[in-house]
């Protein structure tokens, strides 16, 4: 085999060889996230209950005026009476 043979066979095979640890990783990380949502008690936002949904909005609300975000409250204060309408209507 010549340099320029080997070298482009080490190529090769140095390709592959990540090809397939970011693949595992990508396995690792998937596993890792979805093991930490269940240790940690955090569910996705589309599992969240109404009531959750409407905490975390007064939460975000309250840190727009800490940060003097004025600008962002009533629109945070709209998603919460809709909510609460929705809450209220069941």
């Amino acid at each position: 085999m010549t340099d320029k043979q080997i070298e482009k066979l080490a190529e090769q095979i140095s390709t592959k060889v990540m090809e397939k640890l970011v693949k595992k990783q990508q396995e690792w990380d998937a596993d890792f996230e979805i093991q930490m949502e269940k240790y940690s008690g955090k569910k996705a936002k589309g599992e969240l209950t109404l009531e959750e949904e409407i905490d975390a909005l007064r939460v975000t609300r309250v840190e727009y005026i800490t940060a003097e975000k004025y600008e962002l409250v009533p629109q945070i204060n709209d998603k919460i009476e809709a909510l609460q309408k929705r809450l209220n209507d069941r």
